[in-house]
Formats: structure tokens, C-alpha cells, sequence
């Protein structure tokens, strides 16, 4: 009993706890790579990335759980979240809980394009898997949907760097919108 009663003051003594903080949540399930991140906007409070197995329903959820476990869903004001391109069925997952979230506990949210995001973090052209050996790129600030061979020297599949993404304010790129007027930016036609 006594531990409990440190680890709360703790907590609390680091704004996690405190009904005031305000926290925010991040989550890019675009890909196998997945990342959820629980910040203020000095610091990271915890952060998870792992290689999803096709099992982002069960896995995001479960993680999501774990790194709010001392934490009130009701502290997260904001959420920030990649809406593509990348693996319709991961951000399909993605949205789904961001969506419930802001929908239950009044969060708002942010959005930003996968490709957008990365080269704000890397300053480099990047590519992200479309499968069938296609990537979607944004090169010279055109979106477009390119062959292995085409895509010159861009990053390929990038990992979010958790320290740049906190470092850069990354976060203040994205785009404020209704939770339930979101939708998958796949970049269908291009």
C-alpha cells in the first residue's frame, strides 16, 4: 500500500497524475511500424514503437491501455494522428480509436499526411511502401506513386524519431479537424 501511495505522488509530482495537465496522445499505425507516443509539449511521458504483426486491432488498443493505465483517458485534450498514405487496414484501426476517443471524452483532433510529416522530420524526399513494389512519394513537393527503381535517394519506410518529433514541435504541423469528418488520405488515382 505504501508503494502505491509513493508511485501516485510521483506521478503526480510529474504533472501525469494532476487533473490539470494537459496531455496528448500520438499514433501512426500507417505501417508495420507502429508508434504511440504520450507527451506534453516539453516531453515525452512515455512512448512505444513496435513492428505490428497484422494485429493492430488487438496490439494498439492493449499498448494504449498500458501506457494510460495510471492515467485518465479524460487527461488527453489532444490527439495527433497520421492519416496516410500507407496500410489502409492499419489506419483504418488507427482512426477507428482515435475517432472513439475524441468522440468519448471530447479530445480534439490533429492530422497531417504520412509523406508531409517524415520529410518535416528527415528534410529528405521520402517513399512509403503502396505493396505491388510502389511507393508512394512526395519528391519536389509532388505526390506520386512510383516503382522501386524511381524513387531516387528517398528515405524508404522511415521509423518516427521520438526525440525530433518533440525537438522540432512536429506536432504544430498538423491540421486541427472535426473527428468525424476524417478520412484516409490514400491517395487513390495518383
Amino acid at each position: 500500500m505504501i508503494k502505491i501511495i509513493k508511485l501516485k505522488k510521483s506521478l503526480k509530482g510529474h504533472g501525469i497524475l494532476n487533473n490539470k495537465a494537459k496531455l496528448n496522445l500520438f499514433l501512426d499505425s500507417s505501417s508495420n511500424n507502429v508508434t504511440i507516443i504520450l507527451f506534453n509539449e516539453y516531453k515525452v511521458i512515455k512512448s512505444k514503437q513496435y513492428i505490428g504483426n497484422n494485429n493492430h486491432t488487438i496490439t494498439i488498443y492493449k499498448e494504449l491501455e498500458k501506457m494510460i493505465k495510471f492515467n485518465d483517458f479524460n487527461q488527453i485534450k489532444n490527439i495527433y494522428f497520421l492519416n496516410g498514405p500507407g496500410s489502409y487496414t492499419g489506419i483504418r484501426v488507427g482512426m477507428s480509436i482515435v475517432k472513439t476517443i475524441c468522440m468519448v471524452h471530447n479530445t480534439s483532433l490533429y492530422i497531417l499526411n504520412n509523406l508531409l510529416f517524415f520529410k518535416e522530420m528527415y528534410k529528405s524526399p521520402i517513399a512509403i511502401d503502396a505493396r505491388g513494389k510502389k511507393y508512394y512519394t512526395l519528391i519536389d513537393n509532388e505526390y506520386r506513386v512510383k516503382p522501386l527503381g524511381e524513387i531516387g535517394n528517398s528515405r524508404v519506410d522511415p521509423i518516427i524519431n521520438v526525440d525530433k518529433f518533440i525537438d522540432q514541435k512536429i506536432y504544430n504541423k498538423f491540421n486541427k479537424v472535426n473527428y468525424q469528418d476524417v478520412k484516409i488520405d490514400y491517395m487513390k488515382g495518383i
